[in-house]
């Protein structure tokens, strides 16, 4: 075998060895920002599984998007729990979830008891202030992976 031969075979390993790599390398690590999108996204299921299981009490609240919202809250606390980047099934059952729970509220506006319990009103408000936290972690998730031109990590 002619030296140029064994050259170009092991920079051809060496080029395939690096590729490998870069493909398997963890998203989170390139963007500083998933650990606080994570507890952000962990503490707000943990909201919101308190806020259905309140919801369950009231006449006015359908039971199927009462199941959904605890199906989805659960299965994205799964994900979460195993996940150390942002994958599309954390972002869709995510969407789900919040979806489910949106028509929820929608209900709730219906029962003027629930509506009118002070202990609700207080874990409504504290979820409203959440989400407007919540909103600002998203934004610096989002904005390092404008940085790192990696919008298909996005998290809508």
């Amino acid at each position: 075998m002619n030296l140029s031969f064994k050259i170009k075979t092991v920079l051809s390993s060496l080029l395939l060895f690096v590729s490998i790599s870069l493909a398997a390398q963890d998203q989170s690590v390139a963007n500083p920002e998933w650990g606080n999108l994570k507890k952000s996204l962990s503490a707000r299921v943990v909201l919101i599984q308190q806020l259905t299981l309140e919801l369950q009490k009231s006449e006015a609240i359908d039971r199927v998007d009462a199941k959904t919202t605890q199906v989805k809250s659960e299965a994205l606390q799964s994900l979460l729990k195993k996940s150390e980047v942002l994958t599309p099934e954390i972002k869709t059952t995510n969407r789900d979830m919040t979806q489910s729970f949106t028509r929820l509220l929608v209900q709730m506006e219906q029962d003027p008891m629930l509506k009118a319990n002070q202990d609700f009103g207080r874990s409504v408000k504290e979820l409203n202030q959440f989400e407007e936290k919540f909103t600002s972690v998203v934004k610096a998730y989002n904005d390092e992976c404008t940085k790192m031109k990696r919008e298909d990590l996005r998290f809508e």
